[in-house]
């Protein structure tokens, strides 16, 4: 039978062990997602929809942001949804003119994202828009993100929401998604505060978010 400080070690060593479980179960009970607006079309127009291409972010005015980073982001969500194949943004002067075209002067022209389509055999389009950033504490993101088919020509799905740390609601959605979609491994009593720190977690977090709309 262990005795003495052999004992404390053991039990220490135990608990440590258990946190993530254990902060992971009481985030997750205590704490909920805050809702996204979204819409999807009919079930059948969004399965035709299956290679798209996500193009460069607006930017809404006066909004300063690292566009790409959350660009990244807002891929990487869309690629683990392994609902789509992402196609890369075409490199290229004559390939970089048909994107500019299709999202001219900050607008979005739907005639252009159907010859777009149609040149890289794509079924779909997805435009989004930064429309507010704040990237020190407490961190601020608003991002929308649309879907343009070109079989039936019409957005199939939109999805916005804006993520503000310095609401109790965002900041139980941020704990929330701490313990729900971080890997164990990641897990520690510091997690929500390195998200807040870091603009691309942050970011991260608040494109899954917004892609999680699918997993209805």
């Amino acid at each position: 039978m262990m005795r003495g400080p052999t004992r404390s070690l053991w039990r220490a060593l135990c608990l440590a062990s258990a946190w993530p479980l254990l902060g992971a179960c009481h985030w997750a009970s205590t704490d909920t997602p805050i809702p996204v607006n979204h819409y999807f079309a009919d079930a059948r127009d969004l399965q035709t929809v299956r290679r798209v291409m996500l193009l460069p972010l607006l930017v809404g005015d006066g909004v300063r942001v690292d566009e790409r980073m959350v660009r990244r982001s807002l891929t990487r969500e869309l690629n683990l949804l392994q609902r789509f194949q992402v196609v890369a943004l075409p490199e290229g002067k004559a390939e970089e003119a048909a994107v500019n075209h299709a999202l001219d002067r900050g607008q979005v022209s739907t005639s252009a994202l159907v010859q777009l389509a149609r040149q890289y055999r794509l079924d779909g389009v997805i435009v989004g828009r930064i429309s507010s950033y704040r990237p020190y504490l407490p961190p601020h993101l608003g991002i929308e993100a649309r879907l343009f088919s070109l079989h039936t020509g019409s957005w199939v799905w939109v999805a916005d929401a804006t993520f503000d740390t310095n609401t109790a609601a965002c900041m139980s959605d941020l704990r929330h998604y701490a313990a729900t979609a971080l890997p164990s491994a990641d897990l520690t009593p510091d997690s929500v505060r390195l998200i807040r720190l870091s603009p691309q977690r942050f970011a991260s977090y608040a494109c899954h978010r917004l892609v999680g709309t699918w997993r209805r």
